[in-house]
């Protein structure tokens, strides 16, 4: 337990060091276009640019009109379904119809049309909303491939006609809309979660495997033994999403549970106790209905059903959402907040995407992304921010995917975090240099990566490990492409290593590996892609 505090005594220094500049923060604004994911590779003076396809910013989605106003479906990037893994909700989202041209309210009704193999109304196990959101848990029984999915949305609204009478009338618009969907085998990965020097993935069927550092139980398997191949986590079944902080980690259970394993000194684990560590997984108190689970460095959080957020853990930064006490072991709802689809926890503040696409923060200032330095202990809105699909939340700064697959980071940029192209910190959200263009998104400490369409993998910002990728250990403050990888579904970052799964199950790392958190066998650090051996 001496390094675990070691860390977190160090933890708070660096804090004190790197917060500092915050207060007086130049924040740099660029402008944001629908363009195909480009960055510079680290030493390079040539462009990285993905494959790009009609799988990109669906700019051609088909309008269609009458009398009335035209409009047309803003079909998003949409991730990658890997069979039996919770799908992120993705929001498509309807343009063209203003208060000026249709006085009246208008209401829109979503539909789904055929799609390619098999021909069903959408894939087995997605849903679409009555409000045009695409969620769900794809079926295991999914054939792997590209299906194509077509939606089509009916606005109904009342115009005035020449005498100003009212005059009620429809238009439709359709999206055809390329969804992947991985190929996992029959004992595949779906899902990767990496803290600080360990990874844990989640297997078809519903079980966990973790590798790497385990002096605080990290590995969830009964011991306190390192591992450098992938080893199961003691007692877990059915389990929908993993989330892993610096020292510990949480599995949603099917049902809406939640359980936790590792560091517990601030009680980040949720079982009432603050007891040190548990080497097995433990019931986090009280908690039911969670759809989507997030952990941070020393606290933990889930979105419950009907948007409410819970958070336990350390409160040293208002991370809970609450001035009250300086950290709790049962999980506490954050107040003021309503609507919540995600949440994403993080060093030194916590943040959620809420209904409509907008983000709320609380927690330590120059993070908050509200273009201030003040500490809130409720949450405030992020400047400027909409349409969010995804959120990534880490040490130093938070970053979110928009509709149409856009980035923006905000907070400390020293190392290039931020991944504008400055060194800059941000205290509202900035494009990310490309502007890039992504389904996917992970960030831990000071770096981040980005999945772009066809598997590519993207990351900036502090590199002295090689976790970046791309064969050096030279930090980028704009996306550098990993290097040698494709076919790239889910991706995973811990401060100083990141993991990535492919179509077909396996799992590749790079960066630090002291501990073996690479999977590989070794214990030797690698700045490009290795193999995780045993999955």
């Amino acid at each position: 337990m001496g390094s675990v505090q070691v860390r977190e005594h160090d933890r708070a220094a660096r804090k004190w060091q790197l917060t500092r500049p915050l207060a007086g923060a130049v924040v740099v604004l660029a402008s944001m276009t629908g363009a195909a994911f480009t960055s510079m590779a680290a030493g390079a003076d040539s462009p990285v640019t993905s494959p790009t396809s009609s799988a990109g910013v669906h700019a051609a989605s088909r309008f269609a009109g009458t009398s009335g106003p035209v409009f047309a479906i803003n079909a998003t990037l949409l991730p990658v379904a890997a069979p039996g893994a919770a799908y992120v909700p993705v929001g498509l989202t309807v343009s063209g119809v203003t208060q000026s041209d249709s006085p009246a309210t208008t209401t829109v009704t979503w539909g789904k049309g055929a799609v390619t193999a098999p021909a069903k109304a959408l894939p087995a196990g997605f849903v679409l909303s009555a409000g045009g959101v695409l969620s769900g848990t794809p079926s295991t029984s999914l054939t792997s491939g590209s299906y194509s999915v077509t939606v089509k949305a009916t606005e109904k609204y009342t115009l005035l006609n020449g005498q100003g009478r009212p005059v009620r009338t429809t238009t439709t618009a359709t999206a055809t809309i390329p969804l992947q969907v991985a190929s996992t085998g029959a004992s595949g990965t779906l899902a990767l979660s990496t803290g600080s020097d360990f990874t844990c993935a989640l297997i078809t069927g519903g079980t966990v495997k973790c590798w790497g550092a385990n002096s605080a139980g990290q590995l969830g398997n009964g011991t306190t033994t390192d591992s450098s191949v992938p080893v199961n986590v003691s007692g877990l079944t059915k389990v929908i999403a993993l989330a892993s902080g610096r020292s510990h980690t949480c599995a949603l259970i099917k049902g809406g549970t939640v359980k936790c394993w590792g560091v517990d000194e601030s009680g980040q684990l949720g079982n009432g106790t603050a007891a040190g560590y548990s080497d097995v997984p433990v019931s986090v108190t009280g908690l039911t209905g969670v759809q989507s689970i997030s952990a941070a460095s020393l606290d933990s959080c889930a979105v419950i059903s009907g948007g409410t957020v819970t958070c336990w853990g350390d409160n040293t930064d208002f991370q809970l959402g609450t001035a009250t006490i300086p950290e709790s072991s049962v999980p506490l709802v954050v107040s003021g907040l309503s609507g919540a689809i995600s949440v994403a926890a993080g060093g030194f503040s916590t943040c959620a995407v809420v209904a409509g696409g907008s983000v709320d923060c609380w927690g330590a200032n120059g993070f908050l992304g509200d273009g201030t330095t003040t500490n809130s202990t409720s949450p405030v809105p992020v400047t400027g921010l909409s349409g969010v699909t995804i959120l990534s939340n880490s040490l130093l700064n938070t970053c979110a995917l928009a509709s149409g697959g856009l980035v923006e980071c905000w907070g400390f940029g020293f190392l290039g975090s931020v991944g504008d192209g400055t060194r800059l910190d941000a205290l509202v959200p900035v494009p990310v240099h490309g502007p890039l263009t992504a389904f996917a998104l992970s960030s831990s400490d000071e770096h981040s990566c980005a999945l772009v369409i066809y598997g590519v993998v993207g990351c900036w910002g502090t590199n002295e490990s090689g976790q970046l990728g791309n064969g050096t250990t030279t930090e980028a403050d704009i996306p550098t492409a990993v290097t040698g990888l494709s076919g790239v579904f889910a991706v995973s970052t811990g401060p100083s290593h990141t993991c990535g799964v492919l179509s077909g199950g396996t799992v590749d790392c790079w960066g630090d590996n002291v501990h073996g958190e690479l999977g590989n066998g070794t214990t030797t650090s690698s700045s490009t892609p290795v193999v995780v051996t045993g999955l």
